[in-house]
């Protein structure tokens, strides 16, 4: 008996059963987003309702929730922390020298497109009542005391903490690094009180610590060095010889009127008198300060990249610095699932094939004499369903006789197969 053999070529098809999640649709270079325009002097508004401060590197809330959104003291910090703007969750209630810097005395920068000419929350307690907190007037750009049960507006921002950096300099004068100003403390201002005009001609002719270019501070300057969390006086701690006393700004508020600091609990609202300021007929202290740049180093900005599995990322790093000094990038960590191509700022980020999930890696900006702090770019990287791998086979049998055949195919993905023949 003849037995006849016969050869069977199979071409399956097979469909992956996508278990992950990803859209899977674009294998192109993904881009980080370019930086948003419209600058101020100080102030960046961005397309997403927030502003930057580029001194501070502090993000505010301003969205149309700014001027509408009025809670007590206890409700705003928590609607703080539950705000989701701008892709940050890392927002709070401000601290009152934070907002004191949007306040402007009264004139706000017209970076701010939402803003109620009300009173606005901080999370700054006042120190001799624990019942009352500090609040900012955004009509005037007072600062005020209320019950921390009232419902006022609520600003939310996100940032690291500002907190000018002071130290003693000697034994007359503290110096400022965040603002660049050197400041009078020796027990000489606390023996006279002067007129607003002998106030000023005092500092001009004042030398002091081999410096002759001293002045009469504004109401911005003279306000960074209270601290709403001592009292009688308060004053940060570096300064030796404060006051319990008003003190004199350069900045005029009115005919007759000037803006000035009580130290008693470190207030810019004279309250004894109709208007809130000081009469420039009247007797104050005089504190003096001076200009002098001091190196401030560079802030380097994490980021979040998106992108597609086998697909690459394009993009440069970001990073800052007050003093306006030329930066240099350097890696401090690789990425672990992938390499990094180019040369900073300008990189290209290649996962290895196949990989998705979550990569990253390090960086520092350096200004030529100080380094940023580490800053961490994240990169997500989405699967893409990659097709699977039918295998090809050759089985021979005996005529009529029943042939058992197994399909076999591998996916990348690991996901689970059916298959369909087609021919």
């Amino acid at each position: 008996m003849k037995i006849r053999r016969f050869f069977i070529l199979l071409l399956p098809i097979v469909t992956g059963i996508l278990t992950g999640c990803g859209s899977g649709s674009d294998k192109s270079d993904s881009q980080a987003k370019s930086p948003p325009s419209h600058a101020s002097s100080r102030f960046l508004r961005n397309l997403d309702d927030t502003v930057t401060d580029k001194i501070t590197h502090l993000l505010w809330q301003d969205d149309s929730s700014a001027k509408t959104v009025k809670k007590s003291q206890e409700d705003a910090a928590a609607y703080c922390a539950g705000l989701k703007l701008a892709g940050r969750e890392d927002w709070r209630l401000p601290s009152l020298d934070e907002l004191m810097i949007l306040a402007g005395q009264g004139r706000v920068d017209p970076a701010f497109e939402n803003v109620a000419p009300q009173l606005y929350h901080t999370q700054t307690p006042y120190a001799n009542k624990q019942t009352l907190a500090w609040y900012v007037n955004f009509s005037y750009g007072f600062d005020y005391l209320a019950l921390k049960s009232t419902p006022y507006y609520v600003r939310c921002v996100a940032g690291k903490p500002y907190l000018p950096h002071l130290e003693r300099n000697d034994g007359e004068t503290v110096i400022d690094t965040t603002n660049d100003l050197m400041w009078e403390d020796d027990a000489a201002l606390k023996e006279s009180r002067r007129s607003w005009e002998e106030a000023k001609s005092y500092c001009e002719n004042l030398t002091l610590g081999g410096f002759t270019d001293w002045r009469l501070p504004s109401i911005e300057e003279l306000y960074t060095i209270t601290d709403h969390h001592r009292f009688n006086p308060a004053i940060k701690p570096p300064f030796q010889n404060g006051l319990s006393a008003n003190f004199w700004s350069a900045t005029p508020a009115r005919e007759g009127y000037i803006w000035g600091v009580n130290f008693y609990q470190g207030s810019n609202y004279y309250n004894t008198d109709e208007y809130g300021w000081l009469p420039d007929h009247k007797r104050y202290y005089t504190r003096c300060v001076r200009s002098q740049r001091f190196n401030e180093a560079p802030v380097a900005d994490a980021m979040q990249i998106g992108l597609s599995e086998d697909a690459n990322a394009s993009f440069s790093l970001q990073a800052s610095d007050r003093d306006g000094d030329p930066l240099q990038f350097r890696i401090e960590r690789a990425p672990i699932h992938g390499v990094l191509l180019g040369t900073p700022p300008d990189l290209i980020y290649r996962p290895d094939p196949d990989f998705f999930g979550e990569d990253s890696f390090t960086f520092i900006a350096n200004d030529g004499a100080a380094d940023s702090e580490v800053a961490t770019i994240t990169l997500t990287i989405e699967v893409v369903n990659d097709a699977p791998n039918a295998q090809s086979l050759a089985k021979s049998g005996i005529w009529n006789s029943a042939l058992p055949i197994t399909l076999s195919a591998t996916d990348p993905d690991g996901d689970a197969l059916t298959y369909r023949i087609i021919r």
